[in-house]
């Protein structure tokens, strides 16, 4: 019971002895003022428990993580991811109708203004578009977006970048990629560090931490800055690209990463990490690669050569 009930059972009492007794005594007086005692150590009484209360449960919040309904993102964030794989896979093909609110309400348990938000962000991409009275369609501009192929030959990594634009974010001067000494590699003396997001048709789809040899980076700093990576590598007189490899792991999202790529925290991502030689073996190129679990794929082609 609140305070505020407490001290207004009490006015009541004080009034009504005011009013049914003149205050000179009384059998009915001596009553209530035994009442208002009463009520009086039942206060005390609730105040003590409830701060007692209060002390356990600071204390609780304290020491066990604090886990909300939006500690992964907001709900109607990670409908939207899951009705952009159905969408972005084929599920909901092209020119296709998706269900009704109501039927994605009962899929997801959620509520009418959560369904909405999420459809609000696929209409914001272009993914979907809605007209009153017909219902929710899927735009012809969504079959051309797809997933970023991360494949295994060179000739098609260039090909894949080149439907991406990227945007710089900061540079850092003289720093070395970290677990250099685990590239299996010739490290150059300095490198450039280029933060950036890549954008896939508008939607932010990666971060990428970039380490480029100084010496390399000096040559076109501008064109660097600006344009996409390797194609400029590539461009270089004098540069001879002797290998590359690229690793594959797939994480959760941290909150950095997630506020960046506008996706809920903790959910799949692909973290790569790219190097790039020249001919004698020094890495011009790493790059610390973190994509959208959605928004990627990746072939690789078995070898049967070793099959018994």
């Amino acid at each position: 019971m609140p305070d505020t009930q407490i001290d207004g059972s009490l006015f009541l009492i004080a009034n009504l002895a005011q009013i049914v007794h003149p205050p000179t005594g009384g059998a009915l007086f001596d009553g209530l003022r035994v009442a208002d005692a009463a009520f009086t150590t039942i206060k005390k009484s609730y105040s003590l428990i409830f701060n007692i209360f209060n002390l356990v449960a600071i204390g609780w919040f304290m020491h066990t993580p604090h886990v909300s309904a939006d500690v992964y993102g907001p709900l109607y964030s990670r409908i939207a991811m899951l009705m952009r794989q159905r969408i972005l896979a084929g599920v909901w093909p092209a020119r296709s109708q998706i269900p009704t609110i109501d039927a994605l309400i009962d899929e997801f348990g959620a509520s009418r203004v959560t369904v909405r938000l999420a459809l609000d962000l696929l209409e914001r991409e272009g993914l979907i578009e809605r007209f009153r009275g017909r219902g929710t369609f899927v735009t012809d501009r969504a079959a051309g977006m797809g997933r970023i192929r991360l494949g295994q030959s060179w000739r098609g990594l260039v090909e894949a970048l080149q439907r991406t634009r990227p945007r710089l974010l900061e540079t850092v001067d003289d720093v070395l990629p970290p677990g250099g000494e685990g590239l299996d590699a010739v490290l150059a003396p300095s490198y450039r560090c280029l933060k950036r997001i890549h954008l896939l048709d508008r939607v932010p789809f990666a971060v990428m931490y970039i380490y480029i040899d100084r010496r390399h980076y000096d040559a076109a700093p501008d064109r660097f800055n600006r344009e996409l990576v390797i194609p400029v590598l590539q461009s270089l007189p004098g540069l001879v690209i002797g290998r590359a490899h690229q690793t594959l792991t797939i994480g959760c999202a941290e909150p950095e990463i997630a506020q960046a790529l506008g996706i809920p925290m903790g959910v799949p991502i692909g973290m790569l990490r790219r190097v790039i030689c020249d001919d004698q073996d020094i890495a011009v190129y790493v790059g610390d690669l973190t994509y959208r679990g959605d928004m990627i794929e990746m072939q690789v082609n078995l070898d049967l050569e070793d099959s018994s």
